[in-house]
């Protein structure tokens, strides 16, 4: 010892670390609340308002005058309802004497929303229809098949059937083709069956030439409105007339 330290005196220093504890982590979840979406609210207060909306479209006998935007009805309907140059008129008329004026009214209304008017659809499904055909508005005339397939009678059905030749409506008319050939022995004293067989003489001839293969077929179809698939060899298709 004396010879390690021969004053035998010593120091010792000693050399520490300190380090604060670990905190445990935590999550926090910021919760907002985001308001629903009203685009469509909008655009239908837009259009009601008339507010800003650069041409009238002059519609039916009756002549009644709607007003609308231009660029919103050229952006939303794929067949054009403007001549060309009408672009650039500051106040432009359009003529449309072959459509009823409130089914035109709220065809517009769906171009703006996307949607249709509360009861449009139960009061005027086949006017709508004949429109949505015209303009090749498709999400409009699927909804307005869908509406008329729900309501499908043994009274209505050929009546429906002839629509849906001239309108480019294929899901109705295999809905009604379906009806038909499990409905044929009702129907055939209706008075639109009279009609159908003289008015569409080759609708009539497809549709019993479907109703006697629907016979031989060893699963018989299904009857109701509304259901899926169709009867090979009904109509032709097209798009209908204005």
């Amino acid at each position: 010892m004396v010879e390690l330290c021969p004053t035998g005196h010593f120091s010792l220093e000693v050399m520490m670390e300190v380090s604060p504890p670990e905190s445990p982590s935590v999550s926090i979840t910021y919760r907002q609340s985001v308001p629903p979406p009203k685009l469509a609210q909008d655009m239908g207060r837009l259009f009601d308002s008339e507010q800003g909306s650069d041409v009238t479209f002059i519609v039916g006998e009756g002549s009644e005058r709607i007003r609308a935007h231009r660029t919103i009805v050229m952006a939303r309907c794929p067949v054009p309802l403007f001549r060309e140059g009408m672009a650039e008129d500051l106040e432009a008329e359009v003529r449309i004497p072959d459509v009823d004026a409130r089914a035109f009214r709220h065809f517009l209304r769906f171009l703006y929303t996307d949607d249709c008017s509360e009861g449009a659809l139960d009061s005027m499904a086949d006017q709508l229809l004949s429109v949505a055909d015209k303009y090749g508005v498709e999400r409009l005339q699927a909804l307005c098949e869908e509406q008329l397939q729900q309501g499908i009678t043994a009274a209505n059905v050929c009546d429906l059937l002839a629509m849906a030749e001239t309108r480019n409506a294929e899901r109705l008319r295999e809905a009604c083709s379906r009806f038909v050939c499990a409905n044929a022995v009702e129907i055939m004293g209706t008075a639109g069956y009279a009609r159908l067989a003289e008015g569409m003489p080759h609708v009539f001839v497809a549709l019993f030439r479907a109703a006697v293969e629907a016979a031989a077929s060893p699963s018989p179809p299904a009857g109701r409105a509304g259901s899926s698939g169709g009867v090979g060899g009904v109509g032709g298709g097209g798009r209908g007339v204005g």
